[in-house]
């Protein structure tokens, strides 16, 4: 498996405007990609106000588990002052909290990053668990467009 330099820092409430999907595990890796690509990018610039190849971030794909492996999986990005939302689009929180989180290099180690963050990370950590009442999520911002690289972040609790 992979490590990551893990980095745990507060991050603010963010109100994110997107679309989502409700996938599992075992559909994640074809259920989110299409989300992305088919579903939400062609929509991005009603939101920015932008066209595509000038929006450089951020976007944010938000994760909110369910019971067993589900979890509704949403893409999305913030909105811009004065906005209005578009048909078939919802407006949704990302809480205020603190997250534990890693700078993933591509696209091809989000799995790992996610592995790493909630399965072996904990085990070391001695001054923080995993916070299982709040969303994980993806943060892609310009970096994503010039190298790939983006951060994951899971929410966490102090002890």
């Amino acid at each position: 498996m992979a490590t990551f330099a893990v980095f745990v820092s507060p991050r603010p409430q963010v109100l994110l405007v997107g679309v989502s999907v409700r996938t599992d595990m075992s559909k994640a890796s074809t259920d989110c990609p299409h989300l992305w690509e088919k579903v939400f990018a062609p929509r991005m610039h009603e939101i920015s106000g932008k066209k595509p190849e000038e929006y450089h971030g951020p976007s944010y794909g938000v994760s909110f588990m369910l019971a067993g492996q589900s979890f509704d999986y949403w893409a999305t990005m913030p909105a811009r002052e004065g906005f209005v939302l578009p048909e078939g689009m919802r407006q949704i929180e990302l809480p205020a909290g603190l997250y534990a989180g890693c700078l993933v290099p591509s696209l091809s180690k989000l799995g790992e990053a996610f592995t790493y963050l909630y399965e072996a990370w904990p085990k070391a950590e001695k001054k923080y668990v995993i916070n299982t009442q709040l969303p994980c999520f993806e943060y892609y911002d310009s970096r994503f467009n010039e190298s790939g690289a983006f951060e994951v972040y899971v929410p966490v609790l102090a002890l």
